[in-house]
């Protein structure tokens, strides 16, 4: 009977045990729950344990003064040979129910009014706000089973995680019990614990309980963590194993940093750097370099392109292997901007849940492509979404020192050790995908860091339907209808105007400034020809959607 499993559940229970008897909780099947937790699955083991916690001298002593009062009486019956009454047994588990009490007492749990359960479940919420992992594992408990309030198991698991990302063995055993969706997770990490500690017992009972599971890639994030707590530096322990930190924590089970910069961050004596690196995006995921791009969003794009859909579409395929050397991100030119932005959704599709992250490149300065807390990848990126897709709009004239830092950007290697100086920590973003657009071909250095797709400008057959789609687009963003004749979208589609969706953007324009004027004759054939006059042979300086170049006229 006397071992470590044994000893840990009596530990446990008798620090709830206070706690829970306030709520009329019944107190055998919480010890019976415990341990099943603890993969005991003998009932008559399970139930000679409990009636153990019954015995009346461990039973009276219920709080640490009496506790201490019944250890003194006992300290003094040695001495004077009196026979206390208890076997080697009873006196194991007296003195477990002591280190419990005391846990409890020392976490101020337990409340000065022995029938208060209100003031009981505030302190308890208070101590597990502050980070109490004594607190968080016995909360967790009541949550999980409805002892003090209504059963919750989310808010549980969420009470418990917490104590497991802070080397709690109790916090993770309990989730072991009580998330099964993770469960193997839980199971390495229960299992990395025990062989650190070398509970050889404990861990007995816990593969015999949980047969099975795959546990052969150990949890090297929870040794770190255990590290963590073992790691002294100039004789002063760097965090308190019973107070949970958030800040470390997140720190340590990042799936962005490396192993060596956890540590370097965390043995830090620098709380300013532990919270700088806080303010980074580290929770991203980190399974998006075997995402499979799907076909569908291209075979199902507005306009019908099979053979400039496949050649783009190879490109894409190549965002699989962005883990290789040679990978380069995908340029696409075209002077239609409808075309380019169809393509550009097709390839962000094409990758299901990812993040699309539009920007405009001639907005970017240095400090936004240099590795820093100030670039743009580490400003847009999203935590906890799949694979982001970043496109680099580079129709404008870019300086050469953004031309410089994108071209580093586009390297996969750069990416993959994008380092932040000032932090001295180290990212891997090469699993981000970054795609070019222009409606020109860009200078040398940026086309020769890419693949390099020029899409064919709207042909005739597709001028209707770009149009047809313009027209829909500005209803529902501005829910305005843009009424024109047959005759006025003839107009517009035999015009050789390089961007339709610029032209429909003019005329909604110039209808509105006609409606507010309190001129009631609307867009007509004439005004439309002049629209379309402007956008001629690319020669317009901008329209309302449009962009300035060299051809224009100020």
């Amino acid at each position: 009977m006397k071992n470590e499993t044994n000893s840990r559940i009596l530990n446990v229970y008798f620090t709830a045990e206070g706690i829970l008897k306030q709520f009329g909780a019944d107190t055998e099947s919480v010890f019976g729950e415990l341990a099943a937790a603890y993969g005991l699955t003998d009932k008559k083991d399970i139930s000679a344990l409990y009636a153990l916690t019954k015995k009346h001298q461990i039973a009276v002593a219920d709080t640490v003064v009496r506790f201490e009062r019944t250890e003194k009486l006992l300290h003094q019956c040695g001495k004077s040979g009196i026979e206390s009454g208890f076997t080697d047994t009873e006196r194991w588990a007296f003195l477990c129910k002591g280190s419990g009490i005391r846990r409890a007492a020392e976490a101020k749990l337990l409340s000065e009014h022995e029938t208060d359960s209100a003031e009981s479940v505030r302190l308890m919420e208070d101590a597990a706000r502050n980070g109490d992992i004594t607190a968080l594992t016995v909360l967790g408990f009541m949550l999980a089973n409805g002892i003090g309030a209504a059963r919750n198991l989310p808010q549980a698991v969420k009470t418990l995680t917490k104590g497991e990302e802070w080397g709690n063995l109790d916090c993770a055993l309990l989730l072991l019990r009580y998330d099964k969706k993770n469960i193997k997770k839980h199971f390495t990490f229960v299992n990395v614990l025990l062989k650190c500690d070398l509970h050889e017992e404990l861990y007995k009972s816990i593969h015999t309980a949980y047969p099975g599971i795959d546990n052969t890639e150990e949890n090297r994030d929870a040794e770190l963590v255990l590290k963590c707590f073992a790691a002294c530096v100039e004789g002063k322990e760097r965090y308190n194993k019973q107070i949970y930190n958030p800040q470390a924590a997140r720190v340590a089970y990042s799936a962005r940093l490396s192993r060596t910069d956890k540590q370097k961050v965390l043995f830090s004596a620098n709380k300013e750097v532990l919270s700088s690196v806080n303010e980074l995006p580290l929770d991203m995921n980190v399974n998006n370099k075997n995402v499979e791009p799907s076909y569908a969003p291209f075979d199902g794009m507005r306009l019908k392109r099979e053979n400039e859909a496949d050649r783009v579409w190879t490109k894409v395929c190549g965002y699989g292997a962005a883990a290789r050397p040679g990978f380069r991100p995908l340029l696409l030119v075209c002077r239609d901007r409808f075309i380019l932005d169809m393509y550009r959704d097709a390839v962000a599709e094409a990758f299901a849940g990812a993040v699309v992250e539009n920007i405009d490149a001639g907005g970017l300065t240095e400090k936004n492509v240099e590795p820093n807390r100030d670039n743009v990848v580490v400003q847009r990126v999203i935590e906890s979404k799949n694979a982001t897709v970043f496109v680099f709009d580079v129709t404008d004239k870019l300086s050469t020192n953004v031309v410089d830092g994108l071209v580093n950007m586009l390297s996969n290697e750069y990416m993959r050790k994008f380092k932040i100086h000032d932090l001295g920590i180290t990212f891997d973003f090469s699993d981000m995908l970054i795609v070019l657009t222009a409606e020109e071909m860009p200078g040398a250095q940026l086309v020769n860091a890419c693949d390099a797709v020029r899409l064919g400008s709207a042909r005739d057959e597709e001028k209707g339907i770009i149009l047809e789609e313009a027209l829909n687009e500005w209803r529902i963003k501005y829910g305005e209808d843009i009424l024109l004749t047959d005759e006025m979208k003839r107009i517009v589609c035999d015009s050789n105007a390089s961007d339709i969706q610029d032209v429909v953007a003019d005329i909604a324009c110039h209808a509105k400034a006609k409606r507010l004027s309190g001129k009631a004759d609307g867009v007509t054939e004439v005004a439309v020809k002049a629209i379309v006059n402007r956008f001629a042979d690319n020669g317009a300086p901008f329209g309302f959607g449009g962009t300035l170049n060299n051809k224009g006229k100020a």
